[in-house]
């Protein structure tokens, strides 16, 4: 190999260390290449991956030599080989050129032998090895000879340093440019520049020894998955001794945010800090293996489960984690994707029947949002054993997580104990997930460092507060941190007396972030009418008794206009702490086809992640009327028969749902189709009256405490001459009284009895006694059928 490396770059030495080929003009020409397209190189035994650059002659055709292939590497197998001069010969790969995100590379084994290596992976000695790096085109598993830094590279090419390419991301042919990550790994297993553990080697080290991140309302979850870690260690020849298999996949499933990928790197953290074993953690996200070459992908996918094995078979206490993270873009349904898709879900289920239990101890973890998206052939027991759904987390789960958070900040003072303040603010974030939670503190120390700027404060103490946070982020920037830490900024600055974060600081930061499941959705709206409470809403007693007792899947609202429908639903959120998800007739039907049922379909999957939720339908004989078989399936009769059919499929579905309750509200029942109205569906159907005279004085006097009432107004009397007045027309009634009161006198101070006399000439009451024997006829058709 030495010389190889030798005679190929005698006739150029400034190509050495630089990848370039130089081919005659011709050639490229004929085989469609161009400058800096990657090629390899054949001379001998030995195969080199460069990148081609145009000659003329009578220049001599060279190369250098600094990346080498083995003849095994998949890149080199079924290439038709070009004879370029006399037994030089040049391969095109297949495959497109993608610039290089990030690239990790260790000291090869002879490398690692020497005692300098790792004084050089440091300092300014590992930023030019990591400048060396630039402009080569690279893949995984091939050897790089870069310059030594105390030569430089006129060196002789026997003096440089060798590596091997661990990992590309992407995976496939990268070339290294100015915005990659170059990550030079010790000899030990650490990464040179302190890279996180996310961007391991194919080959796989062992975690690195830091404390476990917390993790917050997951115990649970945790649990399972730590068990089934410790039972590869555990029961090592189970599978010899009584022939059962051991589970050795499992799919994590739960809505974007909730943890899962967090969930794996402390299970496998904890087992690993426990020295009960030497785990390795190997991390793939999507569909980055995905590269344009036909089978490159497979070929990846049987590299990396080689490795586990190998590294699983060096000891009984080695165990290897495969971590498929978006599993659904990596495998997806193979009668709805393509090709590439299909030949890699197959080569994954070859792979994972092929692991034995008894022998190798691996264990591979899919994480999805979309596990219905995934293909049907990888969740069946031999597989992914164990399916674990993570659901958002409760109102106990979220102060859990906001306990980790807010540990971590400057608080005020006065806002104690932090048990107190992190279940107000878990009561406040309704819908949230542990991501949404870091968001909001972190938005919180945002708007504290805006707060703190735009202080009063004379301009010498600004200028020693921007002295100091700009020495933390250079130097954080230079340290084993990747992003700055705010909160560490905000606990350090100590020059005025008031600079932690306070409640209302976390009050302007919900302004700019909500629940992710609730962002982007246009087919609901999260309703913001503030505090509704029980005593908002006067009389009715029966029907807040029904809506306050344990809940059903479905509560169907009936009666006539203006009777606080909608009101109390809004209550019913409020004191349960629920999402409160509302859709009507007009953002569910669109002249488009297929968009109302979508609409519907939306609404139920968000309110799910959403949970616990709500999901009020306001005036729902109009969304779902009832169905008229004679008027055909077509024009806008069609579209309501597909909503009908989406509604009751969705309904139907709610019963594996927990947290979430349908309620519709109308007042119009007999238009409602009869499908609707059996138990499983609205199991509760409830009458909401016109108020009685009790009733309609409680409203009067909601409606009229905040307004001075003179010593004549009595409402009691008032109460008597509404009868059949909704509360809707009560409440018109009160505030018709205090616009004739403004009339007569701009400054006046009370409301007089004689303004709602008049205020009563002016209103009558919608309901009639032929209307409310609709709503009677169908109460009693309802206790008749029941």
């Amino acid at each position: 190999m030495a010389t190889a490396v030798a005679n190929a770059v005698q006739q150029r030495t400034f190509d050495q260390f630089t990848g370039r080929c130089r081919l005659p003009v011709d050639f490229m020409q004929h085989h469609g290449l161009f400058n800096g397209a990657a090629v390899i190189v054949f001379s001998g035994a030995a195969c080199f991956l460069c990148k081609a650059h145009a000659t003329r002659p009578p220049a001599t055709v060279s190369f250098d030599a600094s990346i080498s292939l083995e003849p095994t590497h998949m890149l080199v197998a079924s290439l038709e080989k070009h004879r370029v001069h006399g037994d030089l010969y040049v391969s095109i790969p297949r495959g497109g050129l993608k610039a290089a995100a990030s690239i990790s590379l260790e000291p090869t084994n002879e490398q690692a032998a020497t005692a300098d290596i790792n004084a050089l992976l440091q300092g300014t000695h590992l930023r030019l090895l990591q400048d060396a790096c630039r402009r080569l085109v690279l893949h995984e598993s091939c050897i790089v000879r870069l310059p030594h830094p105390q030569e430089g590279p006129t060196m002789s090419p026997q003096a440089a340093l060798t590596f091997r390419v661990h990992r590309t991301l992407p995976a496939g042919l990268v070339r290294v440019v100015r915005a990659t990550r170059v990550n030079l790994f010790r000899h030990e297993g650490h990464v040179a520049d302190d890279d996180v553990e996310r961007m391991g080697p194919v080959v796989p080290s062992l975690l690195h020894h830091h404390a476990t991140p917390p993790i917050g309302g997951l115990a649970d979850e945790l649990k399972k998955l730590e068990e089934l870690i410790y039972m590869t260690v555990a029961f090592p020849d189970i599978h010899a001794k009584t022939g059962i298999h051991l589970p050795k996949g499992v799919l994590l499933s739960g809505p974007p945010g909730v943890g899962k990928t967090l969930l794996v790197r402390t299970a496998t953290q904890r087992c690993h800090d426990s020295g009960t074993c030497e785990l390795a953690l190997r991390v793939i996200n999507g569909a980055e293996i995905l590269s344009g070459g036909i089978g490159e992908a497979e070929a990846a996918l049987r590299d990396i489960f080689a490795e586990g094995r190998r590294f699983s078979s060096q000891s009984p206490r080695h165990v290897f984690c495969l971590f498929l993270d978006e599993l659904d873009a990596l495998c997806p349904q193979r009668e709805q994707s393509g090709r590439s898709h299909s030949r890699i879900v197959a080569q994954l289920l070859t792979l994972m029947d092929g692991i034995d239990d008894g022998e190798k101890r691996m264990i591979v973890v899919g994480a999805t949002n979309l596990p219905n998206s995934i293909d049907p052939a990888l969740r069946r027991p031999g597989r992914f054993d164990r399916e674990v759904m993570l659901r958002p987390p409760s109102v106990h789960d979220r102060a859990e997580i906001f306990k980790i958070h807010l540990a971590r900040l400057p608080l005020d003072k006065r806002l104690v104990p932090l048990e107190d303040l992190a279940l107000e603010l878990a009561q406040k974030c309704v819908g949230f997930v542990g991501a949404d939670i870091a968001g909001l503190c972190r938005q919180a120390c945002i708007v504290t460092l805006t707060r703190l700027q735009n202080a009063d404060t004379p301009r010498i103490l600004k200028f020693l507060r921007n002295q100091q946070l700009s020495a933390m982020y250079w130097n954080t920037q230079n340290s084993a941190q990747d992003d700055f830490d705010i909160s560490h900024a905000l606990s350090v600055l100590s020059i005025e007396n008031d600079q932690s974060v306070t409640a209302d600081d976390f009050t302007s930061a919900m302004e700019f972030v909500q629940a992710s499941a609730l962002r982007g959705a246009n087919t609901f709206r999260k309703d913001e009418s503030g505090k509704t409470t029980w005593n908002d809403i006067g009389g009715l007693e029966s029907v807040k008794i029904s809506l306050q007792q344990a809940p059903t899947r479905g509560i169907l609202l009936y009666g006539p206009p203006g009777c606080s429908k909608s009101t109390i639903v809004r209550a019913c959120a409020y004191a349960s702490q629920a999402t409160f998800l509302s859709l009507s007739a007009a953002q569910v039907f669109s002249p488009y086809f297929g968009d109302a049922e979508a609409a519907i379909r939306q609404i139920f999957r968000d309110a799910r992640a959403a949970s616990p939720a709500i999901v009020f339908m306001d005036e729902i004989d109009a969304i779902v009327p009832k169905r008229e078989f004679e008027q055909g399936g077509s024009g806008g009769w069609g579209m309501a028969l597909r909503v009908l059919s989406t509604l009751l499929n969705e309904m139907d579905g709610v019963e594996t749902a927990d947290g979430l309750l349908v309620i519709g509200a109308t007042n119009r029942p007999d238009m409602i189709d009869a499908a609707l109205l059996r138990p499983g569906r609205f199991d509760r159907i409830v009458y909401v009256p016109l108020p009685e005279l009790e009733d309609r004085f409680k409203i009067l006097t909601i409606h009229t405490k905040n307004a001075k009432l003179a010593v004549d107004v009595d409402l009691r009397w008032i109460a008597t001459q509404t009868q059949q007045f909704s509360g809707a027309e009560l409440e018109n009634v009160c505030r018709e009284a205090a616009l004739i009161a403004l009339r007569e006198n701009i400054h006046t101070q009370e409301l007089q009895m004689h303004h709602f006399k008049e205020a009563l000439q002016h209103a009558s009451p919608v309901s009639t006694n032929e209307s409310l024997n609709v709503f009677k006829q169908f109460q009693s058709k309802q206790e008749s059928g029941r």
